[in-house]
């Protein structure tokens, strides 16, 4: 896991439960799939990744909000789930994981 002096930010999230799926959801834009590193742990998603520095003059820039650096949320997960089956996917600056829950439930 990273340090915590070199996390800059974490990801909004949206956790939904389904009948038969947990389906995660985070806002990541900007970050390309190679930059991203999704773990799930026991009953934890680990999510990290990194915000790549912009190649703008300093000098240009009127407002700043989009900072560079590394990312990381970590997210219980409200049940068990069949990690060797969940699918993620990076579409338009959103992350989504999609992950069975197990069968015991």
């Amino acid at each position: 896991m990273l340090a915590d002096s070199t996390i800059t930010s974490k990801p909004a999230i949206d956790l939904q439960e389904t009948e038969t799926d947990l389906i995660l959801k985070a806002e990541v834009p900007g970050v390309r799939t190679r930059e991203l590193s999704v773990r799930i742990e026991s009953e934890t998603i680990l999510i990290t990744g990194e915000h790549r520095e912009q190649s703008w003059d300093p000098k240009s820039l009127v407002c700043q909000e989009l900072h560079p650096g590394r990312f990381l949320r970590v997210v219980p997960l409200p049940k068990p789930v069949r990690s060797e089956r969940a699918i993620a996917e990076l579409i338009d600056g959103v992350l989504t994981v999609i992950m069975p829950k197990s069968e015991e439930n």
